[in-house]
């Protein structure tokens, strides 16, 4: 029996950075009418999530930035796990010294250090996703997504870490040349920032939180709380951090656009998020 459905969204839910297979949409849709809750489990926080969630009416209960936030179905906060604003600082501080283009995430928004770097990043991603695009069709996408996303660009994020009604939520570090400019800061984390973790969900970022936000803890939490058997439940995702989650639940589903090593842990593949893969696989154990 099936008692709860979890799915990340980038990659997996969405067919890109905003929009939902008609598909994906009628199967929430026919889950609802079966009494099966469904949840999504994202790297964004409340106010990007909801850019792609409220076009198609979706209301779910929600586990945010990695697990580090958790909102009930009427977006109230059930539990928040946030980084120290002493290991925030030093993390960004570190970053800087390295040239990684930083976001700092909070409740209230998304602050960024450098927008030109970001778009750079979106810019290598689409190319990635999208080869077939044009120049002034990639153009037009970029600046669409960089609208949607209203992070607010800063010069220090001093001023926020110093308000006392701002947590540091995640902390995600980019960069276009992708996963190998990484190593030092991981490794620099690893030995001197040890409440924290690090995951990804793309080659072109490193994401950054508390150890106890994580998506497979908080979905561990979650369905504790309303009395859900961990067994009984499938989760989808296709990038690193959705590893924790898709340990932690009796069916997992890797996407086909996942990265390899995701494909490799979990126990059912289905198709790509182009092609309406949450729907396709909730298919194979559902009847919808």
């Amino acid at each position: 029996m099936i008692e709860l459905v979890a799915s990340d969204m980038d990659g997996t839910l969405l067919s890109d950075h905003v929009a939902i297979h008609p598909d994906n949409i009628a199967a929430i849709q026919a889950l609802a009418i079966q009494d099966i809750p469904f949840l999504v489990c994202t790297g964004r926080n409340l106010q990007m999530a909801q850019v792609a969630l409220e076009p198609y009416n979706i209301i779910c209960p929600k586990i945010l930035l990695n697990g580090a936030i958790v909102y009930d179905v009427n977006d109230q906060i059930l539990e928040r796990s946030e980084i120290s604003k002493d290991d925030a600082l030093i993390l960004l501080q570190k970053a800087t010294e390295l040239g990684l283009c930083a976001e700092l995430i909070t409740e209230e928004a998304v602050y960024i250090s450098e927008r030109q770097a970001r778009l750079k990043v979106f810019k290598t991603d689409l190319l990635n996703e999208k080869p077939h695009l044009s120049s002034a069709q990639l153009e037009k996408e970029i600046l669409d997504i960089d609208a949607k996303l209203m992070a607010i660009e800063v010069s220090s994020f001093d001023d926020i870490l110093n308000d006392p009604n701002q947590h540091a939520l995640k902390i995600s570090l980019m960069d276009s040349a992708g996963p190998d400019v990484f190593g030092p800061i991981i490794t620099y984390i690893n030995e001197h920032l040890q409440s924290l973790i690090v995951s990804s969900s793309g080659r072109s970022n490193i994401e950054i939180t508390h150890k106890e936000a994580q998506k497979g803890l908080a979905l561990a939490r979650y369905a504790s709380r309303i009395g859900v058997k961990l067994d009984n439940c499938i989760a989808f995702g296709d990038n690193f951090n959705d590893v924790s989650m898709l340990e932690m639940v009796g069916h997992s589903f890797a996407m086909g656009n996942a990265e390899p090593e995701v494909k490799a842990l979990a126990r059912y593949q289905t198709v790509a998020n182009i092609e309406a893969g949450v729907a396709k696989g909730l298919a194979q154990l559902i009847s919808l």
